[in-house]
């Protein structure tokens, strides 16, 4: 990977829920949850902004500078994802830190602002509804895609 990620635009559908953002993957059915920190660096990973400057601009928004490795942990989480058109390849020296690692090195406050992505299990279309099959056992009429529970309480 070079200094210049980019982030996957094409065949993803993305929602600000307040401080996160909400990307789902139309090619994979998978959706991911971006915390705050997480959001902001899949926003500016637009192949022209090096690694350097998107460590800049966490450290503007934080108010703080940002240490490196903060960063790359959250590119590794979009990597991991599939949120990044190119596979991350971080340094020896940044690969194998984690979030527990983190929290150690830089307290307990900084946990909050670490970057998180999520993944969430979407339901496909047959599984959003609220009825149940024919064949199926119920106990009132609602619970029946026909609206006919039928005696032997069956849907029918």
């Amino acid at each position: 990977m070079d200094s210049y990620p980019r982030a996957r635009k094409d065949a993803v559908v993305e929602y600000r829920l307040d401080d996160e953002l909400l990307v789902y993957d139309l090619k994979r059915h998978k959706a991911f949850c971006l915390n705050e920190t997480a959001a902001l660096i899949w926003k500016h990973c637009d192949g022209r902004t090096d690694l350097a400057r998107l460590a800049e601009i966490l450290g503007e928004e934080h108010g703080a500078p940002v240490d490196e490795s903060v960063l790359w942990l959250g590119l590794r989480e979009l990597s991991r994802s599939k949120l990044l058109e190119q596979p991350l390849v971080p340094p020896v020296e940044n690969g194998k830190f984690s979030r527990r690692e983190a929290i150690k090195r830089l307290g307990i406050s900084a946990a909050m602002t670490l970057p998180l992505v999520l993944s969430i299990t979407a339901p496909v279309a047959a599984q959003t509804g609220t009825c149940l099959p024919p064949g199926a056992m119920c106990a009132t009429d609602s619970q029946c895609c026909s609206n006919m529970c039928m005696g032997n309480n069956q849907c029918s």
